[in-house]
């Protein structure tokens, strides 16, 4: 049951067993021990862990790898830890199960510290350590520990052999945007899979690069290999990001025929963002309203769609939806809403929506303070906008930056340097536009050697 998937029938096996008065060993105990890590289920390897200490089985190997691989799995690093720390043996499968841990549970660079200790105690990796490793590497962006561990593994000859472990190569390349060594790690590869395709196509979507993108699904389509979840949003993510509304629509069809709207509700919001991108709002549109279930990335998209493309008030009506529609909202949806108010000269339903962000426990994020900023300054609001800004926390240089475009729009031209001498008092760089809303400043009152 837990090698076909069905760890909660091998659970309940297992507690049967244990009303029945039958005596587990330890092949039962570890078989439940992963059927819980599979689960998520922590309360009950919590009560297996107790039955191997009152057995006396504290000490296996086997049980002990179990139990660092269910407190893993359920992100229980520290009795993992602790778990490791009192193994007599520690093998490979004891390092890699603790690795594999905290990459999985975002922990990259614990799990490189582990392996340099592990590469200490002259514990030779497999293909399962490498991959995990890689895996960290991509995440903490350390490409040259990547180039070190793929030195090693052409030594050992993993690289072209051993599918998973080119993928994460590939993978690892492409997210620290390496194209050239993904690319060549690619084609050196015997067999190709799903996964490095993807691994190589999010690389080249990353980079910008979406005719590349699009090169890469073609050829591995006729190759006979049929693209998952994670191929189409990368391809609609490229189809919206070049405007290639053509290809995007046939992604749309053959979404419809794969039935993955149905099984994977993100796939909508890329639909809706793909065709909000290319300028198609009536498709998005029509895209988020058979949505059966409509995410709150779902909702943003759209109204952002809406707002990229001059259509605020739209934008708005749609802001408005969420709450009737009892979803939920997050930083972004609120962001976008108080751009269209800015577009709008829309002061009166700023400050609403300034009421409710208060009242939902938003106004220190800081992306929203900006937004407000921005808002008040376009709406006429300059003293709004400057009592916003002076209950930023920790503010950074967008903030400066939309506190003084907005007191040159309106020709407080003598705050501008105020506001430029608390950025250089705390240590803060300015921008291109900052530096551009200084000169206009400086124009505006005639003060060219102050802008020189």
């Amino acid at each position: 049951y837990v090698e076909y998937g069905h760890a909660d029938v091998a659970l309940t096996l297992f507690e049967q067993m244990e009303y029945e008065g039958m005596s587990s060993d330890s092949v039962t105990l570890s078989c439940s021990l992963k059927a819980c890590g599979i689960m998520g289920a922590k309360v009950n390897g919590h009560y297996i862990h107790g039955e191997i200490a009152r057995k006396g089985l504290g000490k296996e190997l086997l049980l002990g790898n179990s139990l660092i691989n269910m407190y893993a799995k359920c992100g229980a690093l520290q009795e993992a830890e602790s778990v490791f720390s009192t193994l007599p043996i520690r093998t490979r499968v004891s390092w890699t199960a603790l690795i594999s841990g905290f990459v999985e549970n975002g922990y990259p660079e614990a799990a490189l510290g582990y392996f340099e200790d592990m590469k200490v105690e002259c514990i030779t990796p497999d293909a399962f350590t490498l991959t995990s490793v890689l895996k960290a590497c991509s995440s903490v962006g350390s490409i040259l520990t990547g180039y070190q561990l793929h030195a090693e593994i052409s030594l050992k000859g993993f690289a072209e052999d051993d599918a998973f472990i080119g993928s994460a190569l590939v993978y690892m390349y492409a997210t620290c945007l390496s194209l050239l060594e993904a690319q060549e790690v690619f084609d050196k590869l015997h067999t190709k899979t799903l996964v490095s395709w993807n691994a190589l196509m999010t690389g080249y979507m990353d980079h910008g690069d979406g005719e590349r993108v699009l090169d890469c699904f073609r050829q591995m389509q006729h190759e006979g290999i049929s693209p998952d979840a994670i191929t189409l949003v990368c391809i609609l993510k490229t189809c919206g990001n070049i405007g290639a509304a053509l290809e995007g629509y046939a992604i749309h069809h053959k979404i419809i025929q794969k039935a993955f709207l149905e099984s994977y509700d993100f796939i909508g919001s890329s639909l809706v963002d793909m065709y909000a991108n290319c300028g198609m709002l009536e498709e998005a549109e029509n895209v988020f309203d058979k949505l059966l279930v409509k995410l709150t990335v779902s909702w943003n998209v759209l109204i952002a769609g809406y707002v990229e493309h001059g259509h605020y008030n739209q934008a708005l009506h749609y802001f408005e939806q969420i709450q009737k529609e009892g979803s939920s909202r997050d930083t972004a949806t609120l962001v976008w809403a108080l751009k269209a108010c800015a577009n709008l000269n829309d002061a009166f339903r700023g400050q609403e929506i300034h009421a409710e962000i208060i009242w939902e426990g938003f106004q220190s994020d800081l992306n929203i303070s900006n937004a407000l900023i921005d808002m008040y300054s376009r709406c006429g609001s300059i003293e709004d906008a400057e009592h916003v800004f002076a209950n930023i926390s920790s503010v950074d240089v967008v903030s400066f930056g939309t506190m003084i475009a907005g007191y040159v729009e309106h020709g407080n031209c003598n705050l501008v340097n105020h506001c430029l001498q608390t950025m250089r008092h705390q240590g803060t760089m300015p921008d291109a536009g900052i530096l551009c809303s200084i000169l206009t400043a400086c124009s505006q009152i005639g003060q060219v050697p102050e802008a020189h």
